[in-house]
């Protein structure tokens, strides 16, 4: 997949592309009018180069198809952000609003808003924009719900964050009781056989987790860095120095085991 800006001819098939959407994915959270009514919109979109032109619009591409798009204002104003209803779930949408965020702190933005349709909220939660209100829009006299959505846009932190310190034990109901009463900690959730969550029992704190080991070496802790990206992260911190630890990954597996230039391990975790 390539992203790449907007360019006129790619008009036609963003058109088709926001119509098939809306009529495939949005369906679940919208009534048939409200869908009709909103998607009956790329009529019109396909006269408006000058609105794609004028917006700093990307354009995700794979084999020549556009599969995805969309575009921001000078203010930090997220405007389209759409996916092609047969190419969901494939970190298109990430992808593509890194890019946008990333834009809008290069025009030196301090946040970037958005109104989010019932279908996006929640992703745009889990890339840390919070709901601001609730907002009722008119289309063709039909009302359709969506949300005032924001997300600061801090230059100093980079989307990654110490999230847990993974904690070597032997014997995970003495370590939970050992460390909740060293630490002021309760368990987070019922722990199991091989692993506890722990944080504390009133106010912020780092995560404690505590992982079952049967090794006796004194060196058996690690970081867990939460990161809203997974993957382009373990690219930025391999170009700083990190490289790949060996490891056999359980299918489905969420986190990236890397080294630091000192051969600490560490783990990056999608959050």
């Amino acid at each position: 997949m390539e992203l790449r800006k907007y360019r006129t001819e790619d008009l036609p098939q963003i058109a088709r592309l926001f119509r098939d959407t809306i009529r495939t994915i949005n369906t679940r959270d919208y009534t048939p009018p409200q869908v009709e009514a909103w998607s009956s919109a790329w009529e019109a979109l396909q006269s408006r180069d000058d609105f794609f032109s004028t917006l700093y619009t990307l354009v995700a591409v794979e084999n020549g198809q556009v599969v995805g798009y969309g575009n921001l204002d000078g203010s930090g104003y997220l405007d389209h952000l759409y996916v092609h209803k047969d190419f969901q779930g494939r970190g298109i949408a990430t992808a593509l609003c890194q890019a946008l965020e990333q834009h809008a702190r290069d025009l030196g933005c301090r946040e970037v808003t958005v109104h989010a349709s019932i279908t996006a909220r929640p992703f745009f939660e889990h890339r840390s924009y919070r709901t601001e209100e609730e907002r009722t829009e008119q289309r063709l006299g039909v009302s359709l719900v969506n949300y005032a959505m924001q997300k600061d846009l801090t230059p100093e932190n980079p989307g990654l964050r110490i999230g847990s310190l993974v904690w070597g034990v032997t014997n995970i109901p003495q370590a939970v009781s050992f460390w909740c009463q060293a630490l002021g900690y309760r368990p987070l959730e019922e722990p199991s056989e091989d692993w506890a969550k722990l944080g504390p029992a009133q106010g912020e704190g780092f995560q404690l987790s505590l992982k079952l080991v049967s090794s006796p070496r004194a060196r058996r802790h690690h970081m867990d860095l939460f990161a809203e990206n997974r993957e382009a992260q373990v690219e930025r911190l391999l170009a700083l120095g990190a490289k790949r630890a060996e490891w056999r990954y359980e299918e489905g597996a969420d986190y990236t085991v890397l080294t630091d230039p000192d051969s600490n391990p560490f783990c990056v975790v999608q959050k």
